[in-house]
């Protein structure tokens, strides 16, 4: 499994974001996080990861509960994940078919089902990627607003009560991704301490 270098968490709470440019699969987490599809189908890089890693059974159980709603989550058994310490994979549906780009409403709204899911189950530690990349590539919103939207998600949830979650980990593909979530997640922690201080 790839190893990463993270950059410094930023605590909120009793939990931690922190960012990483990396591999998905190489992190120390209970909860994975993919980008899917409305088919369960994975993209290349990804399919040959988890079938090299967790086995071809995470996907197969995906296609067979196809078609996934978008927005939705849809939970699967980590399968050879679990020697690395996963439990499951939790397959945030951002597109109606492989290739398709997401929308910014679907990945938020994945994203929010995805964050529900954590709660629900009480996972204490979550990898996922920046599931609003696409959004950017599609001109709909730049990098940094997709990042403080993602980040801002994540950081309410923790305000709300999410009492085991401990560990959230931001997968990029670039450096200076990971740097801008960093940047983005200090900043949500001074406007709550501001908040709590008013």
């Amino acid at each position: 499994m790839a190893t990463t270098t993270p950059l410094s968490g930023v605590q909120f709470g009793r939990a931690t974001l922190t960012a990483v440019t990396g591999g998905l699969f190489g992190q120390p987490v209970e909860a994975v996080v993919l980008g899917a599809n409305q088919r369960g189908l994975f993209g290349l890089s990804v399919a040959t990861a988890l079938r090299d890693l967790g086995g071809p059974q995470i996907e197969r159980e995906a296609t067979t509960r196809a078609p996934l709603e978008i927005g939705s989550v849809l939970t699967t058994d980590a399968y050879g994940l679990r020697q690395h310490g996963v439990q499951a994979v939790l397959h945030a549906v951002v597109s109606p078919s492989l290739g398709q780009p997401a929308r910014r409403h679907d990945a938020r709204r994945a994203l929010l089902s995805v964050l529900a899911t954590v709660e629900e189950r009480g996972y204490r530690s979550v990898a996922m990627p920046l599931l609003g990349a696409d959004a950017v590539d599609r001109g709909e919103l730049s990098q940094e607003a997709m990042i403080r939207e993602m980040v801002d998600l994540v950081v309410g949830c923790l305000r709300r009560g999410a009492p085991r979650l401990r560990t959230i980990v931001v997968v990029t593909r670039f450096a200076d991704q990971a740097e801008q979530v960093s940047k983005v997640a200090r900043s949500a922690r001074e406007r709550s301490w501001r908040q709590e201080s008013a």
